[in-house]
């Protein structure tokens, strides 16, 4: 009987200890969930990450709580992302970006903002989440003076405040625009990214009697370079049999373009783009009745260049068109559709 009678006891003591573990599932939730938003909307870049310099929000000073979030953060890089979080004790020169921010409580909700800058504290990504008051102690609010440290311009050369929390230049709330993906991964900020493309590319020719030879139209398989979406190369190359017109035999076209564009960027995904380029090829006609079996013309143009891109996770789709406006032998209308594959350097 005594021993049923501690049951209820038992049962209560072991509530009362799950229920710290409950609290850190509601945080670690909310936090996983910030780093999934964060994750999708940079891509990826940025694939080493410090973590610190939290702060709350009024005073500008770290508290308990910036060290518990700070460390669910770290572990919600590894769970939640593909990212490599760095430990509290790292050299934070070894990182290419700090995921950072400041806490404000509001009642028994606790309003966490995340900031992630690059080395030169350019805000990367911003994002926010609710934490349940309820999963810190009355202690953990407690600010703390910061140690002082001498001033570093970059990420580099921050030092740790205090066991291993790096304290980062902090964004002001001045309401700046944050810069979304599609802004910061264009070459205006310090990254540097490839587009490596395959596709299929359509050439019409402008010459009448090169129309009558083809038949309008000849399909060809292009490789593409779009180097931060602003200069673009492709290599391309068609084969034709044009049998039938006297002593020709075949056609084979292969050529470069370059061209120099202004990518629009309409959200994390979309970009528009246009500019001029130019084309240098070469046609070699297969005569049965030439010396050498085959003679060769130069096919060199300059052609105006207007395309869309979608892109996702490092994965998208490029569609173009060009039209040549000067050329040597014969222009061209050409449309490509290409998939790419994009990553940094």
């Amino acid at each position: 009987m005594k021993k049923l009678a501690c049951l209820p006891g038992l049962a209560a003591l072991a509530l009362c200890l799950s229920l710290p573990g409950l609290a850190g599932a509601d945080m670690r939730s909310g936090l996983d969930k910030a780093l999934r938003a964060m994750d999708h909307a940079v891509g990826p870049a940025f694939q080493k990450i410090a973590v610190g310099g939290l702060v709350e929000r009024t005073s500008g000073l770290p508290s308990p709580l910036c060290g518990k979030v700070e460390q669910g953060l770290r572990s919600g890089l590894r769970r939640s992302t593909s990212r490599q979080a760095l430990e509290a004790g790292q050299d934070p020169s070894q990182a290419d970006a700090l995921l950072t921010g400041d806490y404000l409580r509001q009642g028994d909700k606790v309003s966490l903002r995340l900031v992630l800058l690059d080395p030169k504290d350019t805000k990367i990504w911003q994002g926010d989440c609710v934490l349940p008051a309820s999963d810190f102690t009355a202690a953990d609010f407690q600010t703390q003076a910061l140690v002082p440290t001498a001033p570093s311009p970059d990420l580099a050369t921050q030092q740790a405040a205090e066991e291993g929390q790096v304290i980062p230049k902090m964004p002001g709330s001045d309401g700046q625009q944050v810069p979304s993906y599609g802004a910061y991964y264009g070459g205006f900020l310090p990254f540097f990214h490839v587009d490596m493309s395959l596709g299929y590319k359509s050439f019409f020719p402008i010459n009448s009697s090169f129309q009558s030879a083809l038949g309008g139209q000849v399909g060809g398989l292009t490789l593409g370079l779009s180097f931060n979406d602003i200069l673009l190369v492709d290599f391309d190359a068609w084969g034709k049999d044009v049998s039938g017109l006297g002593d020709l035999q075949s056609l084979i076209y292969t050529g470069t373009d370059f061209s120099l564009v202004y990518p629009l960027r309409l959200g994390n995904h979309f970009i528009l783009y246009a500019g001029p380029g130019g084309r240098f090829g070469s046609l070699e006609a297969d005569d049965s009745v030439a010396p050498a079996g085959s003679v060769v013309y130069g096919n060199n143009g300059f052609m105006a260049v207007a395309g869309a891109k979608v892109k996702d996770h490092g994965l998208g789709l490029d569609l173009r068109y060009t039209y040549d406006m000067s050329y040597s032998y014969t222009g061209y209308h050409t449309l490509t559709l290409g998939a790419f594959y994009e990553f940094g350097l």
